[in-house]
């Protein structure tokens, strides 16, 4: 066979694959065009039935599947489970600081960021969170509720470690979300009296701890956050 025969049969034998191809294609393109449109009313059928009924399962089917070599877990060992709710870069300082219950109770502590243990800033009974750091990484403000009330005031204490400042003190006062200006001189945050439905925004004057509210929303549907 010449070159130019093997070349012209070659050419012949992939048309009539293309060909084939695009037949096959064409047929598969068919039968689902026909299931689609036999499923059409169904799909399209309203749903006026939500799950259907069925029987209650009793406790005692239920059952755990062993893994060989472990002991069971003693249920005191669940309540020493801890985590983590915030984490902050602490500016210029090369750490992190978190507020987590590893002694259980949400404090505050920080960590070097090239590795290493925790050291504990805060200490109290009342969980701690929503962290800010100031600009300067010398502060660290986060909220602070009493007796698990949920109204919040606003705390400060420093990065490096010291008594910690009570910078709202309003009981009756929720006070949330706290974030530095970029010079760290103000603060801004959520405040919401406990007899109001709304949060506004509030601006303190981080050395003077002076409070200006800077929205007065009064329709319960509506919030402000900074």
């Amino acid at each position: 066979m010449t070159a130019h025969v093997y070349i012209s049969w070659r050419l012949r034998q992939i048309a009539g694959q293309g060909r084939a191809a695009m037949k096959r294609n064409w047929l598969i393109f068919r039968a689902a065009a026909v299931l689609l449109l036999a499923a059409a009313p169904s799909l399209a059928a309203p749903i006026v039935e939500g799950v259907p009924p069925r029987d209650l399962t009793d406790p005692k089917s239920l059952r755990s599947e062993p893994l060989s070599g472990v002991a069971p877990v003693p249920i005191a060992d669940l309540f020493f489970t801890r985590v983590g709710t915030d984490g902050i870069w602490i500016p210029h300082s090369g750490a992190v600081a978190i507020a987590t219950n590893l002694t259980g109770r949400f404090n505050l502590w920080t960590v070097p960021a090239g590795g290493g243990f925790p050291l504990q800033l805060t200490q109290s009974d009342d969980r701690q969170l929503g962290l800010a750091a100031s600009p300067d990484g010398k502060w660290i403000v986060f909220q602070s509720d009493h007796g698990g009330q949920e109204i919040y005031d606003l705390y400060a204490t420093p990065a490096s470690g010291g008594a910690v400042v009570n910078l709202t003190d309003t009981p009756d006062v929720d006070e949330q979300s706290v974030v530095f200006s970029p010079d760290g001189s103000q603060l801004a945050f959520t405040r919401r009296p406990k007899t109001e439905p709304s949060n506004n925004i509030a601006v303190m004057d981080f050395a003077t701890r002076q409070v200006r509210q800077l929205t007065h929303e009064a329709d319960k549907d509506f919030a402000w956050g900074p």
